[in-house]
């Protein structure tokens, strides 16, 4: 019985703390400008390792990175990315 309440203590204690994580997370603010803190960091480098194929790292771009290649990526990249990410990047919009 002790042992059973020690894991619902804990377990409720792991949600408080991801609650208020949640709670300061919601109220900073998303947005791809503000640098991410070492927790979020940590979950999307776990999260990005578990959601790639093993042999991924390995492969290689099937396309060569010829004038062409790299205006269209450019053209993909600022269509479609750009407005949240900065046409060059950094994250940093007009809107």
């Amino acid at each position: 019985m002790k042992r059973r309440r020690l894991i619902l203590l804990a377990i409720v204690a792991v949600l408080i703390i991801v609650a208020g994580y949640g709670i300061v997370l919601i109220r900073r603010g998303f947005s791809a400008a503000a640098e991410p803190s070492t927790l979020e960091k940590v979950m999307a480098g776990t999260a990005r390792r578990l959601a790639t194929p093993a042999g991924a790292a390995k492969e290689k771009n099937p396309l060569p990175a010829t004038p062409e290649n790299v205006k269209a990526g450019n053209e993909l990249f600022l269509a479609r990315c750009a407005g949240c990410h900065g046409a060059d990047g950094s994250g940093q919009t007009t809107s």
